[in-house]
């Protein structure tokens, strides 16, 4: 007779299997892979082409499933330090939450209580009570509508920036989850979903707030006496009855009661004694006020921006024309690959193509662009002979060369000269953002300044990286090859 499995092996096996990714992670992930692709260059994943060049013929899919079985066989920790990023940003919103209920409560218990005791009741400056719980909430709000109407701006509240910045500096925070962190915001920020989701944490805080404020004033209303009055030195009553009666035509319209003129200017003695109908009537227009004009703009901004908030992420796509998604696609469609393909190296490009770039020039109309990648200052740049070239100044930092990649999608030469200090030694980064130039230019050539003695090292690397023999050119190469485009 046989035994059954002891349940905690079943429960053993059920730990070990790969947790399921949402789609939005796989995104998450997928760019997290890009920048530290683009910061440490590309990863060897020769053995998963072939299976992914079956797998799918959606680019964005095959980009997908790269990352997560690159990162599930590398980098397993990323899924791990994904899960307590998410736990961790759980927990600052709940203690956000808590901040902002007990701030609301007590502002307004403290507000209703600062008036002194008479005999009919504490009093309460109903006009300045307003004014004080309405005025910042109100102020936010249409900060934020015209912080989220400015060009180029990305949305990002003051109250989500302390949240990230309090997860960045939690204890025992890790390279990889801020590194996670990081992506998350250029990928949420690339495609304007940051304003609406740190929109909805903004507005659904404040109406957390507010309905705290609310429930502290029913509280109070309901277990204490209060006469509500208003004071001034230099304004004459009218200016109330006019103040009082404007803010309560709304709120009227829901059913709730405005003091009438008769009321308004008795308020305004604080010897006068209040009747329950005043008494009541103003207790209305306070509640109807908060509720109108603190409660239900926040919510509709908040079911604005949790409504687009939804709406992005079922249609957050991966932005394949960034470069390191560029590169990519051309890889992972063999039946279609560029040059520009880093690791593994794929069989060597038609050379006929790159005779056919020297005898044209700048093929398809456009102008032929020369590059000076790290380029020592005792190399002369731009090259004398360099004809009608558009030339770009000598990259080095990593903003330039964002910036250039840019321009070259923007505007991309019909071919590309390529020229790099042969004295240094080849690294991945720069092999990296050499194919990541090629990939904006039809026609692509790499020229070995200074014919050193790492000349020989450089070639066999791009070689490695999928660069032709006769793509790759010396000094009197490279030269004969510019007078050629230039004539």
């Amino acid at each position: 007779m046989r035994c059954a499995s002891p349940p905690y092996k079943k429960l053993k096996k059920r730990v070990a299997m790969p947790n399921p990714l949402t789609a939005f992670e796989r995104r998450w992930l997928a760019e997290t892979l890009r920048r530290h692709e683009a910061e440490h260059g590309v990863m060897d994943d020769a053995a998963l082409l072939p299976a992914l060049s079956t797998a799918t013929h959606d680019t964005e899919t095959r980009i997908l499933l790269r990352a997560e079985r690159l990162i599930r066989a590398h980098y397993p920790r990323w899924l791990t330090e994904m899960r307590t990023w998410q736990t961790q940003a759980r927990w600052i919103v709940m203690i956000f939450s808590l901040l902002a209920l007990l701030s609301g409560f007590f502002s307004a218990l403290s507000l209703i209580n600062v008036g002194a005791h008479t005999a009919d009741g504490r009093m309460v400056n109903v006009v300045w009570m307003v004014l004080a719980l309405l005025f910042v909430p109100m102020l936010s709000l249409v900060a934020w509508l015209v912080f989220i109407l400015l060009p180029g701006s990305r949305g990002q509240t003051g109250l989500g920036q302390l949240g990230l910045w309090l997860q960045a500096h939690l204890p025992g925070q890790s390279l990889e989850r801020l590194h996670l962190g990081q992506a998350l915001l250029s990928l949420l920020g690339h495609h304007r979903l940051l304003r609406w989701g740190m929109g909805s944490l903004s507005h659904g805080l404040w109406l957390l707030a507010l309905a705290a404020a609310v429930l502290g004033l029913l509280l109070m209303l309901a277990t204490q006496r209060h006469v509500f009055v208003w004071e001034t030195t230099i304004l004459p009553g009218s200016i109330f009855v006019d103040f009082v009666t404007l803010l309560g035509k709304f709120p009227a319209l829901l059913g709730f009661a405005t003091p009438s003129p008769e009321m308004i200017l008795a308020s305004g003695s604080s010897h006068t004694t209040q009747s329950e109908l005043a008494r009541h009537a103003w207790a209305s227009w306070l509640i109807g006020c908060m509720l109108l004009y603190g409660l239900l703009p926040r919510l509709l901004a908040l079911a604005l921006s949790f409504g687009l908030w939804k709406h992005g992420l079922a249609k957050l796509r991966l932005d394949l024309q960034q470069p390191g998604y560029a590169m990519l696609r051309a890889r992972l469609h063999q039946d279609s690959q560029a040059l520009g393909v880093v690791d593994p190296a794929p069989a060597a490009l038609p050379s006929s193509k790159l005779h056919a770039w020297s005898a044209h020039g700048a093929g398809d109309g456009a102008r032929p662009a020369l590059v000076g990648f790290e380029l020592a200052d005792d190399l002369p740049w731009p090259p004398s002979n360099a004809g009608q070239f558009n030339i770009f100044p000598r990259i080095e930092s990593r903003e330039e060369r964002q910036r250039l990649l840019d321009t070259l999608n923007a505007a991309p030469p019909g071919s590309l000269l390529i020229a790099v200090d042969s004295r240094l030694s080849p690294d991945r980064g720069s092999l990296s953002f050499i194919n990541q130039l090629a990939q904006h230019s039809a026609t692509a050539l790499v020229w070995l300044v200074h014919d050193h003695e790492r000349s020989a090292l450089w070639r066999s690397s791009l070689r490695a990286a999928g660069w032709p023999n006769d793509a790759l050119l010396d000094d009197a190469s490279a030269h004969l090859w510019l007078q050629g485009a230039a004539a």
